[in-house]
């Protein structure tokens, strides 16, 4: 079953970014418990790192070829979510991306498989190692999310990826994506490409119909019980 949300351009950005921030809460002491409002602000990051890094490439608005999404994007978001959770400074965020970076990736081969909960789980999981390495003192390379020339940062996941100028959150122009394009649930738990073959049993089911002693079933589309 799955029951990811999705987002566009196309990935589930909640699942690699709340269980994590959970798991950090949780961890924390009791005097520096977040608030409710800590953690949606938390989350909210978390999101809007996603969506800001995907929009930054042309390429990921298509089908994926390489690379699940969510694999990639997703422990970017859990460790930026993880870091603004923890209080992490400039250098330290700066540090917990490039960290996650690092520990992202996944073929698109295995999204069609028992494997593809897994891609969701490690990117959750990722992230929040990522932040906490980089409180811990870890460094990795501060240029991870430029475009260097001959030198694969983030663009290893995506080749047209062009970082752009953001407003800062103090700037008036500043706002968070979700605030204008909010996260989908799907209609059926069951990867995007299953819900044409759901609609197409539901809109005519007649043509599912087995047929009698000897016979043959009409085709049609068949899905997964």
């Amino acid at each position: 079953m799955d029951f990811d949300d999705t987002w566009h351009p196309a990935t589930h950005p909640s699942g690699a970014v709340l269980p994590a921030l959970l798991a950090v809460s949780d961890m924390m002491p009791q005097k520096r418990k977040p608030s409710g409002l800590d953690l949606l602000l938390a989350f909210n990051v978390g999101i809007e790192v996603q969506g800001r890094l995907m929009r930054f490439s042309n390429g990921a608005s298509n089908i994926p070829k390489k690379f699940h999404p969510p694999s990639v994007v997703g422990p970017m978001g859990g460790a930026a979510a993880c870091a603004h959770l923890l209080s992490l400074d400039p250098s330290q965020c700066s540090h917990a991306l490039a960290i996650a970076a690092s520990l992202a990736g996944a073929p698109m081969a295995n999204a069609a498989t028992q494997s593809k909960p897994l891609h969701i789980g490690n990117a959750s999981r990722l992230g929040m190692e990522a932040a906490l390495l980089a409180s811990r003192g870890l460094e990795a390379s501060p240029l991870i999310l430029d475009s260097v020339p001959g030198v694969a940062g983030f663009n290893a996941f995506y080749e047209d990826y062009m970082p752009l100028p953001l407003y800062l959150a103090q700037d008036e122009g500043h706002s968070f994506l979700i605030e204008d394009q909010d996260i989908a649930f799907k209609r059926f738990p069951a990867h995007l490409g299953m819900h044409w073959v759901v609609d197409a049993a539901v809109l005519h089911p007649g043509r599912h119909n087995a047929a009698g002693a000897g016979g043959a079933a009409e085709p049609g589309p068949r899905g997964a019980p």
